[in-house]
């Protein structure tokens, strides 16, 4: 085991910090909107059922319907490029 740990890489590391700081990124992208629920229903004067649509049936639709498309482009194409633009975007 202590032969394992000796050969990891410094980019190894780098790259395990880097995908940690984008599944940060992400998990703060999927949140933020929560955060903002009370100032979105006072300046739309959404209901509860129209704001709890928005928050939840957009990212399902999002996911459902880019989930093949693009799981089909990671297999077929470089994954490190598509990470990077989806992190770009």
């Amino acid at each position: 085991m202590q032969n394992q740990i000796e050969r990891t890489s410094g980019y190894a590391y780098y790259a395990l910090a880097l995908l940690m700081v984008v599944y940060i990124l992400n998990f703060l992208d999927r949140t933020i909107i929560y955060i903002l629920f009370p100032l979105i229903k006072k300046e739309m004067a959404f209901s509860d059922t129209q704001l709890a649509l928005l928050g939840t049936t957009s990212f399902v639709i999002f996911y459902t319907l880019l989930g093949i498309p693009f799981g089909r482009l990671a297999d077929s194409d470089s994954r490190t490029k598509l990470i990077a633009v989806g992190v770009a975007v």
